[in-house]
Formats: C-alpha cells, sequence, structure tokens
C-alpha cells in the first residue's frame, strides 16, 4: 500500500475511489503514527514518555481535524461533492508522509508533500480541476493556521 502511494499517487486514490468505510484509512494512519512517535522519540534527549504522547497526539488527531476543515470548505466551493469520510481516507492515506517528517529538518518537506498527496485525492477521486483543487487546499491551510494562532495561548499555558 505503501509502495502504491508512494510511487503513482493518482493511481492509488483512483483504486480507493470506491472505498468505503474508515477502518482501512484508520488502521493505515494508526501504523505511521505509531512508526513516526517510536522514530520521532528516539531523537528526544529527555522526556520520552511526554513527547510520545505529543507525537501520537499530533500525528492520530490532526488528520481528523483537517478533514473537518477540508469538509466544510469543499462544502462551500464543490457543492457536497464530498463527505467527511472520503475527506477523511484522503488525508489518513496522505500522511504517509509522516514515516519521514520525523527526521530533524524535514517536516517542513513532508508537510507540503503531504498537501500535494491530498489534491491529488480529492482530483482523483472527485474529478475536480487543479485550480479547484489549489483553492480549496490554500483556504483549508489558512483556516488551519488561524485556528493554531488562536489556539496558541490555550495551548502554550
Amino acid at each position: 500500500m505503501v509502495i502504491g502511494l508512494l510511487i503513482n499517487p493518482g493511481r492509488f486514490y483512483e483504486e480507493r475511489k470506491e472505498e468505503k468505510g474508515y477502518c482501512r484509512a484508520l488502521l493505515f494512519l494508526l501504523t505511521v503514527s505509531i512508526l513516526f512517535t517510536a522514530a520521532g522519540t528516539l531523537l528526544m534527549p529527555q522526556k520520552k514518555g511526554f513527547f510520545a504522547v505529543v507525537f501520537f497526539l499530533n500525528a492520530f488527531l490532526m488528520p481528523f481535524l483537517t478533514a473537518g476543515i477540508l469538509y466544510l470548505v469543499t462544502r462551500l466551493i464543490c457543492r457536497r461533492l464530498y463527505s467527511f469520510e472520503a475527506l477523511f481516507r484522503i488525508i489518513a492515506y496522505a500522511n504517509v508522509t509522516l514515516l519521514i517528517s520525523w527526521l530533524p529538518g524535514i517536516a517542513w518537506v513532508g508537510g507540503i508533500w503531504k498537501f500535494y498527496l491530498i489534491g491529488v485525492g480529492l482530483s482523483r477521486t472527485g474529478g475536480i480541476k487543479t485550480r479547484v483543487v489549489f483553492a480549496c487546499l490554500a483556504t483549508a491551510a489558512i483556516l488551519l493556521l488561524l485556528l493554531i494562532q488562536l489556539l496558541k495561548p490555550i495551548i502554550s499555558a
């Protein structure tokens, strides 16, 4: 599954176009989240338990938040073309980038790659044009950044 997603993400998402339910995507997300957490925690000099919890929660829960925001955006731009379930599957599989994101200095590359994979998933499962995909992703990214800024005082307290 990982190889197919890495080599040809367009075909990977096309083959999953008719997939239903959360089970396979959740298992995939759980697996890459655990691998990310294990690898990332090894690099921490201290408080490994604390960082393991933070890394895992971030890796596992952010796709739900991202899917929620993208769901709202696509409801406005794409007129009910995507369900939350379909968006969650696209985003869960795009989190294959966690397999490299634990490396120091590589997280930003993984983030860009993840948004690219989400865009490919949107395009291949919903058949929308590249400019619409870009509009959806840009809007969702801006909303996600605004949400993080609003929550910063709560998170850092």
